[in-house]
Protein backbone atom coordinates (compact mmCIF):
# COMPACT_ATOMS: atom_id res chain seq x y z
CA UNK A 1 0.00 0.00 0.00
CA UNK A 2 1.22 3.59 -0.76
CA UNK A 3 2.20 6.04 1.77
CA UNK A 4 0.62 9.34 2.20
CA UNK A 5 4.06 11.10 1.11
CA UNK A 6 3.76 8.71 -1.51
CA UNK A 7 0.75 10.01 -3.14
CA UNK A 8 1.48 13.46 -1.86
CA UNK A 9 4.60 13.67 -3.93
CA UNK A 10 3.66 11.69 -7.15
CA UNK A 11 4.38 13.87 -10.54
CA UNK A 12 2.42 14.54 -12.71
CA UNK A 13 2.39 12.92 -16.37
CA UNK A 14 3.85 14.89 -19.11
CA UNK A 15 4.17 14.01 -22.97
CA UNK A 16 6.71 15.69 -25.11
CA UNK A 17 5.03 16.77 -28.68
CA UNK A 18 7.47 17.85 -31.38
CA UNK A 19 7.07 21.26 -32.80
CA UNK A 20 8.77 21.56 -36.37
CA UNK A 21 6.79 24.30 -36.79
CA UNK A 22 8.90 26.05 -34.30
CA UNK A 23 12.07 25.14 -35.40
CA UNK A 24 13.64 22.18 -36.24
CA UNK A 25 14.05 19.16 -33.66
CA UNK A 26 11.70 22.14 -31.16
CA UNK A 27 9.14 20.24 -28.69
CA UNK A 28 7.08 21.16 -26.06
CA UNK A 29 5.83 19.31 -22.70
CA UNK A 30 2.38 19.20 -21.94
CA UNK A 31 1.57 17.63 -18.61
CA UNK A 32 -1.61 16.80 -16.93
CA UNK A 33 -3.78 18.62 -14.88
CA UNK A 34 -4.39 18.44 -10.93
CA UNK A 35 -7.96 18.25 -10.10
CA UNK A 36 -8.36 21.68 -9.28
CA UNK A 37 -6.48 22.99 -12.29
CA UNK A 38 -9.02 20.78 -14.67
CA UNK A 39 -12.24 21.97 -12.67
CA UNK A 40 -10.82 25.44 -13.67
CA UNK A 41 -10.30 24.90 -17.34
CA UNK A 42 -13.75 23.40 -17.76
CA UNK A 43 -15.34 26.75 -15.84
CA UNK A 44 -13.20 29.08 -18.70
CA UNK A 45 -13.95 26.20 -21.47
CA UNK A 46 -17.82 26.30 -21.11
CA UNK A 47 -17.13 30.14 -20.52
CA UNK A 48 -15.85 31.03 -23.90
CA UNK A 49 -15.91 27.60 -26.21
CA UNK A 50 -14.54 29.51 -29.04
CA UNK A 51 -11.25 29.39 -27.56
CA UNK A 52 -11.18 26.07 -25.67
CA UNK A 53 -8.18 25.40 -27.54
CA UNK A 54 -6.36 28.12 -26.33
CA UNK A 55 -7.50 27.55 -22.70
CA UNK A 56 -6.20 23.56 -23.17
CA UNK A 57 -2.55 24.74 -24.22
CA UNK A 58 -2.40 27.80 -21.88
CA UNK A 59 -3.22 24.99 -18.87
CA UNK A 60 -1.11 22.26 -19.97
CA UNK A 61 2.11 23.51 -21.34
CA UNK A 62 5.14 23.75 -19.14
CA UNK A 63 8.61 24.24 -18.91
CA UNK A 64 11.12 21.73 -17.86
CA UNK A 65 10.69 22.33 -14.42
CA UNK A 66 6.61 22.23 -14.46
CA UNK A 67 5.69 25.88 -14.72
CA UNK A 68 2.92 27.29 -17.14
CA UNK A 69 4.46 28.94 -20.13
CA UNK A 70 1.41 30.47 -21.23
CA UNK A 71 -1.42 32.35 -19.23
CA UNK A 72 -5.01 33.38 -20.26
CA UNK A 73 -4.04 36.60 -21.85
CA UNK A 74 -1.80 34.55 -24.55
CA UNK A 75 -4.88 33.15 -26.43
CA UNK A 76 -5.51 35.69 -29.15
CA UNK A 77 -1.63 35.20 -30.00
CA UNK A 78 -2.07 31.52 -29.85
CA UNK A 79 -4.88 31.67 -32.00
CA UNK A 80 -2.35 33.35 -34.58
CA UNK A 81 0.03 30.87 -34.39
CA UNK A 82 0.07 27.73 -37.43
CA UNK A 83 -3.14 25.47 -36.93
CA UNK A 84 -1.00 22.14 -36.79
CA UNK A 85 1.35 23.48 -33.48
CA UNK A 86 -2.08 24.14 -31.94
CA UNK A 87 -4.03 21.68 -33.48
CA UNK A 88 -1.31 18.86 -31.95
CA UNK A 89 -0.82 20.19 -28.70
CA UNK A 90 -4.63 20.70 -28.25
CA UNK A 91 -4.79 16.80 -29.24
CA UNK A 92 -1.94 15.87 -27.07
CA UNK A 93 -3.40 18.14 -23.96
CA UNK A 94 -6.83 16.44 -24.28
CA UNK A 95 -4.74 12.57 -24.43
CA UNK A 96 -2.93 13.34 -21.31
CA UNK A 97 -6.08 14.41 -19.18
CA UNK A 98 -7.98 11.46 -20.10
CA UNK A 99 -10.28 12.84 -22.74
CA UNK A 100 -11.82 10.61 -25.03
CA UNK A 101 -12.25 10.65 -28.67
CA UNK A 102 -15.75 12.64 -28.25
CA UNK A 103 -14.12 15.08 -25.66
CA UNK A 104 -11.29 15.81 -27.99
CA UNK A 105 -13.63 16.37 -30.56
CA UNK A 106 -15.99 18.56 -28.57
CA UNK A 107 -12.82 20.48 -27.66
CA UNK A 108 -11.33 20.79 -31.02
CA UNK A 109 -10.49 23.70 -33.42
CA UNK A 110 -11.68 21.79 -36.41
CA UNK A 111 -15.61 22.03 -36.35
CA UNK A 112 -17.80 19.80 -39.15
CA UNK A 113 -20.52 22.41 -40.40
CA UNK A 114 -24.11 21.91 -39.31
Amino acid sequence: MLTREQILQHKLPTESVPCPELADGAALIVRRLTAREFMALNAKIKADPDAAYAHWIAATVVDEAGNRIFNESDAAALADQDFNLINRLTEAAIRINGGGKEQAEKNSMTRSSD
